[in-house]
């Protein structure tokens, strides 16, 4: 998938992440594209997962966002085996998609996900760094129920939450696989 150069300063970039895929990039003119497989390269995953808001067809965003909140859902599940509702909000959000969930259901997902990220976060005050993980995981997958219901009503907002999951490197292989 690309956009062009145009496209990206017109949804107000940085300065200094636009700088930087300039100078890399040096287009010809701003109607130059460029592939977000270009920008992951040239700018890392932050402003690559960024860039993700120029998309129009904001389903694979959606999509991009439970993959995310999936690859550390295992973190989450380790530490609360039989709390699911992580699990529950992730597939909220593709049934959402699919248009099998309505934006009534998903937000009641995001709001228990989100119940599950704050305990997990009050373990992690108690216990260890281990707990501290996987409140990551749970955030990342309120993080992404959050973009998905967000992207219904603001189509800017989605990719938002993408760019707060705890491990880049995973992120950037999800990124490349829908996008590159």
């Amino acid at each position: 998938m690309k956009t062009t150069f145009q496209t990206i300063k017109d949804h107000c970039p940085c300065g200094e992440g636009w700088k930087k895929l300039i100078k890399f990039h040096q287009p010809k003119g701003l109607n130059q594209e460029v592939s977000f497989a270009e920008i992951l390269r040239s700018n890392g995953i932050k402003d690559a997962v960024w860039a993700l808001r120029v998309i129009e067809d904001k389903k694979k965003v959606m999509l991009f966002s439970a993959d995310v909140a999936e690859s550390v859902l295992h973190i989450f599940e380790a530490q609360y085996p039989d709390n699911k509702e992580l699990r529950e909000c992730i597939d909220a959000i593709r049934g959402f998609v699919a248009g099998t969930v309505t934006a009534v259901e998903l937000e009641e997902k995001r709001y228990a996900a989100a119940a599950a990220a704050d305990a997990a976060a009050a373990d992690a005050a108690a216990a260890a760094a281990y707990a501290t993980t996987t409140a990551a995981a749970a955030a990342a997958a309120a993080d992404a129920a959050y973009a998905t219901y967000a992207a219904a009503a603001d189509a800017d907002a989605a990719a938002a939450a993408a760019s707060y999951a705890a491990k880049w490197d995973v992120i950037s292989e999800l990124f490349t696989k829908h996008f590159c």
